[in-house]
C-alpha cells in the first residue's frame, strides 16, 4: 500500500515498490477501481492497462485513490525449481526443471544409466507424497488422542488394571509416529521409462529426488527366520532355498503370509489365498536380483505347552461340570 502521489504516475509507484521482478508478466497489468455511484452505492470495475505502453508513454493512464494494481507472472515460470538426481547416472546432479516435465525427459538430460546401474531399483522420493504421508500420520495421531480424551471422561480405565501401562503405551506410540521419518518413495518402472513406455512415466515436482543403485546381485531374507541375512542370487534358487540359507523359519513364523518386496518397493505376496500379486512359492521365476523376503510374526502364536495347558483345562472343567450328573 503506497501513497498515491501528485502526478498519479503508475511508473512513480513502481519505482516506490522495488520495480518489477524477473518473473513480471509486462503485457498487461489489472486496475481494480472502486466507483462511487449517485445513490451512495459502489462498484468495483477492472481495468486492463497495457504496461509496456504506459511505462513508454505511449498511452497515459492516471490513477486514482484506492486503486489496486495487480502485476501477474509469466506463464510457466519458474522459481528456480529443481530435482536430484544421483546414484548410477551419467551426469549425477541437480537439475531445473518446468511445469509438467516427465522423469524420462530428466534422464535423458542426465546422460542415462551408467554401466553398473540397477534401474529395477531406482527409489524415486516425492515431494507431494511426503506430504500426504505426513498428513495422514498427523489425522491417525489426532483421532488417537481423541480417542484417549473419549476413554478418560467415560472413565473406561477405572476398572482395567492395566490401563496405567496401556497410557504409556499409547503415549509412547504416538512420540513414534510424530518422530517417524516419512520416505515419501513412489514405486516407479524404470526400465519402462528408459524404454519410451508413456504410460510408465512420471511427472516431477521441485523437491523431487531419485537415486539409481549399483547393480545387486543378491536376496535378503528377513523377519520371523532363525538366521536373517543376505545371500547370493542364483537363477534356479526358490523361495523355500533362501529360507532354508536363513536357517528356516521360527516357530513364531506366518509362513502363510510370506510376501516380497521388489527392489523397486513394490509388494507381492506367496502363498494361498486371494492376492492381488500371486505367484508360487516353489517357483524360481518368482524371486529376482534385489528382492527382499519377508516373514511375518504370527500375532496368534502359543507355546504348544500353553495350548496343551488350555484344553487340558476345558476338559477338566467339562467333565467336572459332568460329574454330578453321573452320580443321578
Amino acid at each position: 500500500i503506497y501513497p498515491l502521489l501528485k502526478s498519479r504516475r503508475l511508473g512513480q509507484l513502481i519505482d516506490l515498490a522495488g520495480g518489477f521482478e524477473a518473473s513480471a508478466f509486462l503485457d498487461r497489468a489489472d486496475v481494480t477501481r472502486m466507483n462511487f455511484e449517485v445513490d451512495g452505492s459502489v462498484t468495483l470495475r477492472t481495468i486492463v492497462i497495457s504496461l509496456k505502453e504506459v511505462l513508454s508513454g505511449e498511452n497515459e493512464f492516471e490513477l486514482k485513490a484506492r486503486d489496486q494494481i495487480q502485476i501477474k507472472r509469466l506463464p510457466n515460470w519458474s522459481y528456480g525449481d529443481v530435482v536430484d538426481i544421483s546414484g548410477s547416472v551419467m551426469f549425477p546432479g541437480k537439475y531445473p526443471i518446468g511445469p509438467g516435465e516427465s522423469l524420462s525427459s530428466i534422464m535423458l538430460r542426465a546422460g542415462g544409466l551408467n554401466q553398473v546401474a540397477f534401474a529395477q531399483g531406482a527409489i524415486l522420493i516425492k515431494a507431494s507424497a511426503k506430504k500426504r504421508e505426513q498428513e495422514q500420520i498427523r489425522k491417525l495421531v489426532a483421532s488417537i488422542q481423541r480417542n484417549e480424551i473419549s476413554r478418560n471422561r467415560t472413565r473406561e480405565n477405572e476398572d482395567n488394571v492395566g490401563a496405567q501401562s496401556e497410557l504409556v503405551s499409547r503415549e509412547e506410540l504416538i512420540e513414534l509416529l510424530l518422530d517417524e521419518d516419512v520416505g515419501g518413495r513412489v514405486v516407479i518402472d524404470l526400465p519402462a521409462i528408459l524404454a519410451g513406455d508413456k504410460t510408465a512415466d512420471i511427472q516431477l515436482q521441485a523437491g523431487d529426488s531419485l537415486f539409481v543403485p549399483e547393480f545387486s546381485n543378491t536376496v535378503s531374507v528377513i523377519g520371523e527366520v532363525r538366521e536373517p541375512g543376505t545371500f547370493r542370487f542364483q537363477e534356479d534358487r526358490r523361495v523355500n532355498d533362501y529360507l532354508e540359507y536363513a536357517a528356516g523359519a521360527s516357530t513364531r513364523a506366518m509362513t502363510k503370509e510370506i510376501y516380497v518386496v521388489r527392489a523397486n518397493g513394490g509388494v507381492e505376496q506367496l502363498g494361498g489365498g486371494r492376492r492381488l500379486f500371486k505367484f508360487d512359492a516353489t517357483s524360481g521365476s518368482g524371486v529376482r536380483p534385489g528382492d527382499t523376503i519377508v516373514v511375518p510374526v504370527n500375532e496368534d502364536y502359543q507355546p504348544t505347552l500353553t495350548k496343551y495347558r488350555e484344553v487340558t483345562t476345558v476338559v477338566f472343567n467339562s467333565v467336572a461340570s459332568l460329574f454330578p450328573l453321573f452320580r443321578l
